[in-house]
């Protein structure tokens, strides 16, 4: 069954309000009563990922990809003002539309498949008695195509990327929400190296910690392999998803905080992961959660992995010895840091704001 024929049919079955068990690729999808009355009054989403969804679905984590198909509530009055078969020949076009994205996906690949090959007959075709320039000739006027291509689609998906790296700005909370390849990173370099000392200022409830969650989960944006981060308040739920990138990916841990966010009231956070996580085997990231700025020891850091720190809202501490001596010294033990702060001028100057070499202002 392809991916499409499964959302499809998910679909059917919560707008009919009809319980049924689908099975997809020798896995059984329940649709119980108590999803369908969960769902049947959402929206379909117009940004359905098929590729996450076979993935989920493999892997066995049907519940959490439901917020890949269904967006938020929709309102009361808008559903005690619509007719139950306006809300169905809305979800229905929304299904034709993925089968038709999909469709449309496949034509594309195949035409350029075509392409590729009709390419090669016509070379292969060519009299044997035909001249060719010379070798030196052809690479230059090789080289040449490459480069004005290759300039193109750079300037392209550096538009393209830059344009979608901040998803939505609202009320000082910056959610990032971008794919960003790891070649276009290899051109252009968003955050600075060797070493990156950030300083995120903002007053209270501006999002500081919102906008360090997404860019430390969004893939292929900070590059780590130890994560240090130094709060009085580790119980946070930003907290407890970051230390779940020790088993699962950073794309998994967004999805996952995102379905907690719409169901906070329902959901047990500690169980929540802790079932997610269950028999999930480690990543190579390891999370240090720390209540002690004491315990952050720079001699004691591996200087073979890459380290960054993360400072939460520590600017009302007299002493600022180890956040000064980690902006100072840092960069010997390949270490790089993020330091929150509410207060802009209220940051150490000579140590910290001096030394930092990127500033988010919220």
């Amino acid at each position: 069954m392809k991916p499409e024929t499964l959302v499809k049919k998910i679909i059917e079955a919560i707008e009919t309000a009809s319980p049924t068990t689908i099975t997809y690729n020798g896995k059984n999808i329940s649709i119980t009563k108590k999803l369908i009355d969960k769902y049947k009054y959402c929206k379909v989403r117009d940004d359905i990922d098929l590729e996450r969804i076979d993935a989920n679905a493999k892997e066995g984590g049907f519940i959490f990809f439901l917020p890949l198909i269904f967006s938020g509530l929709i309102p009361a009055g808008t559903i005690a003002g619509a007719t139950a078969g306006g809300i169905k020949a809305a979800n229905d076009k929304k299904a034709d539309e993925v089968t038709a994205a999909a469709n449309a996906k496949k034509a594309a690949e195949e035409r350029r498949h075509n392409l590729v090959m009709e390419k090669l007959a016509a070379e292969v075709k060519k009299p044997k008695t035909e001249k060719k320039g010379s070798v030196v000739g052809e690479m230059i006027g090789t080289m040449k195509e490459f480069g004005k291509r290759f300039s193109e689609e750079t300037k392209k998906t550096v538009k393209q990327g830059l344009n979608k790296l901040v998803d939505s700005i609202d009320t000082g909370e910056i959610k990032v929400k971008h794919k960003v390849f790891e070649w276009h990173l290899a051109i252009v370099k968003i955050f600075p190296i060797n070493p990156m000392l950030m300083c995120i200022c903002g007053s209270f409830g501006s999002g500081k910690t919102h906008l360090t969650f997404n860019m430390l989960t969004t893939p292929n944006l900070l590059d780590f392999d130890s994560l240090y981060i130094y709060t009085t308040t580790p119980e946070q739920s930003y907290y407890q998803f970051l230390k779940a990138l020790e088993y699962l990916p950073k794309r998994d841990v967004q999805d996952l905080f995102q379905y907690y966010e719409e169901n906070e009231e329902k959901v047990e956070l500690k169980d929540f992961i802790d079932n997610y996580i269950k028999g999930k085997k480690p990543t190579d990231i390891k999370v240090f959660l720390m209540k002690n700025v004491n315990d952050l020891d720079l001699s004691q850091i591996d200087s073979e992995r890459k380290n960054l720190l993360v400072f939460d809202d520590c600017v009302a501490q007299r002493n600022q010895a180890v956040q000064q001596e980690f902006f100072k010294k840092g960069r010997h033990h390949n270490c790089h840091c993020i330091y929150q702060s509410q207060s802009f001028y209220g940051m150490d100057s000579m140590f910290i704001r001096k030394n930092a070499n990127c500033f988010f202002i919220i």
